[in-house]
Parts: structure tokens; sequence; C-alpha cells
């Protein structure tokens, strides 16, 4: 399977809205009213979600918080179904211009599987601002602040 086909797979279940493919680069509505990008780029095996988190400056606390989180989603210490793998994929994060991606560089895995594991990590990413960082959630996404 390719990432488009596990991408395709989650749009026709209805988890991703709005749905486009354009040679490896994806777009969808997924988890707020702000369009996602998806980039998959196989000569270097690495797949980054673009800007998925806007405004954050550079090596201010949510840029290190979200660093230090994403460190620790190679701990050994989570469950292998939540645990990214080093052997397999080399998780990182880029801030450039206070816009922070997310990607994969796939070592061993296959890309099915990084599409997968990224959507998990953007996933939990999601999870950890809304906790620690609501009023950026509502002000970047419009999340409630109850």
């Amino acid at each position: 399977m390719t990432v488009e086909d596990v991408l395709q797979g989650y749009a026709s279940r209805g988890l991703l809205r709005n749905f486009q493919a354009v040679s490896g680069d994806f777009g969808f509505l997924w988890m707020n009213h702000k369009p996602m990008r998806l980039q998959w780029k196989p000569q270097t095996r690495t797949l980054v979600f673009r800007d998925v988190a806007p405004n954050v400056p550079s090596r201010s606390p949510m840029d290190r918080e979200i660093r230090a989180f994403l460190s620790g989603l190679a701990s050994a210490d989570r469950p292998p179904h939540r645990r990214v793998d080093p052997a397999q994929f080399e998780l990182f994060a880029e801030n450039r211009k206070s816009q922070v991606s997310i990607g994969l560089r796939l070592k061993d895995g296959s890309e099915a599987e990084a599409a997968e594991k990224l959507m998990l990590v953007i996933h939990e990413v999601f999870l950890m601002l809304h906790d620690r960082w609501l009023e950026y959630m509502h002000e970047e996404f419009g999340a409630s602040l109850e």
C-alpha cells in the first residue's frame, strides 16, 4: 500500500474531508476547520505534515514542548501501538517562520506504516496541545475553551 492508499482509506471512512491528491501532495480537512497538507517525498522516504502548528515562535516554550513531546513518542515505555519505533522511523519537527511541520523519515518501515504512524502522531500532538495549550488551540483552530 502507498501513502495515498492509506489516506484514501481514511477519506472513504469519513475521517478526512475534501481529500485531494496531486503528485505526493495531499490536502484535506481533519480534526479542525483548517486545511492540512501532507507531503510524501519518495526519493528521501520522508512524509511531512506541513505547517501543522502555525504561529509557534522558534525556541518558544511551546516549540520546545512540542519537540520534547515528539521525543517522548519514541520511548520504550510507550505501548507499541502508540510508539514511534526509532529503528523504523526518524520523527522530526521543523520550525520555519513560526510554522511547525512534523514528519517521519523512513529507515526500515513501509510508506503505508509511516502514513498510519504519522496520522497517530499528529492526533497525539493535537491532544497534547489541547490539554496544555488550550488558548492557542482556541485562537488557531477554534477549539472550545471548555
